[in-house]
């Protein structure tokens, strides 16, 4: 039977101070009373709690509180007030889920009302009937424990008849639980549908919760795998001692065992009452060194009483895959042999993670730094690193102080910094081999040490361009370059631009030739200009923010090589030769007075006939173009399936060996050139 009588009125605020019923210095909700009421409901309970904001140690309940389902197959009217006859707002249907803030019990009636909005009231039990039941949002996977399986209903109540049957080990979501008026609880899967998690007689559903890890069998002796959840499932293989399995799921049985569900389909215990039969384990892929002063033991299994098969040596390192705690609290690593040993045991450490450091460090202490023999800050002193001074190192490890400790090549050990992580000794640089361009209209100051507070000993002028051997990046985020006089300088994106050594010999190919500047701006004075098809020799590259290209010539003068479009450039890098070819083609080969492809022809190169290349370069289709002595250029198509039609004097060809009429000749096309000294003749020809 329903229990309508309140058991107490509501407490109120004891200090008078809030309208909420408040209970000073206790967690319990502000409705004391109805407790059994509430029981037969669902058990329904605030869902949190915040301090009251009027006085110290008073409690009240936070919004939203309660959830309620709305189980009467007639629905529930959503009214204006508390009244009975107050006007109706709406109404919830069967199955409808419905959040409020604030439950009032009508104490002559037995009543009970939930607060849905700031104006509105919906009932919840009427006196002898209820039309919601207390329900709980979940966010869960639950599977079928049943052999029989389980039904899936369309709706809360149990007669609602199945639409279809949960298969035994069947996985589903669900999004909220309920319990009805015999006690039996319920679960709103997420395509809307329901199923009983359990009824009087039997249990049909389990929570099971995702368990994507690997686990290690820590048993002694072997452990079964069942093809399914019970106990008394059929045997399916064995786990042996020591050996590491991939998980999916974990579960619950009747018996309260925590079973586990393996990728494969098959089920292990975990644990049950008296024994622990797999632990989880973190798979990792990194580098240990053994810092245990006596040697360390490497057994054959994962417990400390497994066989040994060797031992590790102070500063030894090895390679581990797996860290899995014992049940003393001991870490113990599997090492990429499948051997195991310990990391950790208390306040003792057997092995430190290092971590690979092939890189070069800078000293910035002021003070010397010592090297020393070992890993340990104790032991032996062999060396020194001075301010300004650089080494390469191996990896680095943390000792149990804090301090960072570094193992150079030669295999000795310094510190990268104290305890104090904030006052680094050596710090982590770079070595490059880069030029840079100073921008800056005042220039830059050179310095003579590392710290951007070291004496000055120069300035880098607008314009200049400067060698940086090493780059280090200091404890403020600035990064200093080390130039190759030895002196220092910060690196500014806005005083400094990176430049590509280049080397090379350029084309003007701009039919309006190019203007030379004194600097890479376009505010540099002109110095000169260069004619259209005029070659000069290119020393650095600069790519500007706005996506030209400006090239700086060996006189330390400047021309514009593209102005922003690639495709379209003033300059062409040429390569310099001095080759004769001889003619080879049996018809005629046109050469033009400009290196462009649709100049004006002027004249024609014959069988037989030798000629000099002096220049090659590629025009905007990849095609190559060849100037020969006199100043005239041939077209030398780049594509692999054209023959050449120019041979370099002294090669095999000769006309009598040129197919006759009747022989079948390639389809493809002929190249115009063939470099002098090849082995071209017709039979070679694809």
């Amino acid at each position: 039977p329903v229990q309508t009588t309140p058991k107490s009125t509501p407490p109120t605020c004891p200090r008078g101070k809030c309208s909420l019923p408040c209970v000073e210095g206790s967690e319990a909700g502000p409705f004391r009373f109805g407790d059994g009421l509430l029981a037969e409901l669902g058990n329904a309970r605030p869902a949190g709690k915040n301090l009251c904001a009027s006085h110290e140690g008073a409690r009240h309940v936070s919004m939203p509180t309660y959830t309620f389902l709305c189980v009467s197959p007639r629905g529930a009217l959503v009214r204006s007030g508390l009244a009975p006859n107050s006007l109706v707002k709406g109404e919830l249907q069967i199955d409808q889920v419905v959040d409020g803030s604030e439950l009032h019990a009508d104490k002559r009636t037995g009543a009970l009302r939930l607060k849905i909005d700031d104006t509105q009231w919906v009932l919840v039990y009427n006196g002898s009937e209820a039309l919601l039941r207390s329900a709980s949002r979940v966010d869960a996977f639950y599977m079928c424990i049943h052999p029989g399986g389980a039904e899936v209903r369309r709706e809360f109540a149990a007669d609602s008849g199945a639409v279809e049957v949960l298969n035994f080990h069947g996985l589903v979501h669900g999004v909220l639980t309920c319990k009805d008026a015999a006690g039996c609880m319920h679960v709103k899967l997420d395509s809307g549908c329901w199923s009983c998690i359990h009824d009087q007689f039997a249990h049909f559903l389990q929570p099971i919760k995702l368990a994507d890890e690997l686990y290690v069998c820590v048993s002694d002796d072997v452990v079964l795998l069942r093809d399914g959840l019970p106990a008394s499932s059929e045997c399916l293989g064995r786990l042996s001692p020591s050996e590491v399995v991939q998980g999916a799921w974990t579960c619950l049985d009747v018996e309260g065992c925590m079973q586990l569900m393996l990728d494969d389909g098959s089920w292990a215990c975990i644990q049950d009452a008296a024994h622990q039969y797999l632990r989880p384990a973190t798979g990792v892929d990194a580098y240990y060194m053994c810092v245990s002063t006596e040697s360390l033991a490497v057994r054959s299994g994962f417990s400390v009483g497994s066989s040994v098969i060797g031992h590790l040596h102070q500063e030894q390192i090895v390679h581990g895959v797996l860290l899995c705690d014992n049940e003393s609290g001991v870490t113990r690593l599997q090492l990429e042999s499948g051997n195991w040993t310990s990391v950790c045991s208390g306040t003792r450490t057997f092995l430190r993670l290092v971590t690979p450091a092939i890189r070069h460090y800078l000293c910035v202490s002021p003070r010397s730094v010592s090297i020393r023999s070992g890993f340990a800050e104790k032991s032996p002193v062999v060396g020194e690193v001075r301010h300004g001074e650089v080494v390469r190192g191996v990896l680095t490890c943390l000792t149990c102080s804090g301090a960072l400790r570094l193992k150079m090549e030669a295999g000795k050990w310094i510190s990268l910094h104290a305890a104090d992580a904030s006052q680094p000794l050596l710090l982590e640089a770079t070595a490059i081999d880069e030029y840079y361009l100073c921008v800056g209209s005042a220039g830059l100051f050179a310095q003579k040490g590392f710290p951007a507070t070291s004496a000055r000993v120069g300035t880098l002028p607008f314009g200049e361009v400067v060698r940086a051997v090493l780059s280090c990046v200091n404890t403020e985020g600035v990064t200093r370059l080390k130039l190759e006089d030895g002196s220092w300088t910060t690196f500014l994106e806005d005083a400094l631009r990176p430049v590509k050594h280049v080397d090379a010999v350029y084309l003007c190919t701009c039919p309006k030739g190019a203007v030379v500047r004194s600097s890479h701006a376009d505010s540099g004075n002109v110095v000169g200009e260069l004619a259209p098809e005029q070659t000069v020799r290119g020393a650095m590259l600069l790519s500007c923010k706005d996506g030209s290209s400006r090239l700086m010539l060996d006189n330390g003068s400047w021309v514009a090589v593209h102005a922003g479009d690639a495709t379209r450039p003033m300059l062409r890098p040429v390569t310099v030769l001095d080759r004769r070819y001889v003619c080879v083609s049996p018809k005629a080969v046109r050469v033009t007075s400009t290196f462009a492809s649709t100049g004006a022809v002027s004249g024609e190169i014959h069988e037989g006939q030798v000629v000099r290349g002096v220049l090659a370069c590629l025009n905007g289709k990849g095609d190559i173009r060849l100037k020969l002595a006199n100043g005239k250029w041939r077209l030398q198509e780049a594509s692999p399936r054209r023959s050449l039609s120019l041979s370099r004097v002294g090669s095999s060809f000769s006309p009598a060996s040129r197919p006759s009429r009747g022989e079948p000749r390639s389809p493809r096309r002929s190249l115009s050139l063939s470099r002098a000294g090849s082995s071209f003749s017709p039979a070679s020809r694809r």
